[in-house]
């Protein structure tokens, strides 16, 4: 069956490099990730995108990207930005 969707560019762009890097076309990488993510059952979208530090260092659920985002912040707040020009 032929059907057609709309990925955002990012998004398409990570599945494709993905797919690639895996050897594989990228149709058989969408159709294998699909089959996967059913076989998991429902999960919360952010937690199957990764993006930013979670591309880098690997899965983290979406609370914990919460609490090192919020340590972050709390750390980069604190810098006197004139101090630094």
């Amino acid at each position: 069956m032929n059907t057609t969707i709309e990925i955002p560019d990012a998004l398409f762009r990570l599945i494709k490099d993905k797919a690639a890097l895996s050897g594989k076309s990228l149709k058989a990488f969408v159709i294998e990730a699909l089959r996967e993510a059913l076989e998991r059952g429902e999960k919360d979208p952010d937690e199957l995108m990764e993006t930013g530090w979670r591309s880098v260092f690997g899965k983290a659920k979406t609370a914990q990207v919460k609490q090192v985002d919020a340590i972050v912040d709390a750390g980069f707040s604190s810098i006197d930005l004139e101090s630094w020009k």
